[in-house]
């Protein structure tokens, strides 16, 4: 039997109304700051990657949701922390 650990990595944070992302339909117009998670599989000799999580802040305000990504979120630098180097 195989066996998975999955991480839970905080890329960053976007600015999202609460009632249309966190509530349904409560709290229309007040907005949160929430968690951009990427997800890391590891198990079987295989390291997957589901989403790369929250991009660089101007990117996201660009074209997503306004937000922002502290020093060290990125996706490349957390992987990073774990001992994992983007590549794989």
């Amino acid at each position: 039997m195989t066996h998975y650990t999955i991480r839970l990595i905080n890329t960053g944070f976007q600015e999202l109304d609460k009632a249309q992302y966190a509530t349904f339909r409560k709290g229309a117009g007040q907005i949160i700051e929430h968690p951009v998670f990427a997800f890391l599989v590891e198990g079987g000799g295989r390291k997957i990657l589901v989403d790369t999580g929250m991009s660089d802040t101007q990117r996201s305000v660009s074209y997503h949701h306004a937000g922002r990504q502290e020093p060290g979120q990125a996706i490349h630098e957390q992987l990073s922390k774990v001992g994992i180097g983007a590549e794989e």
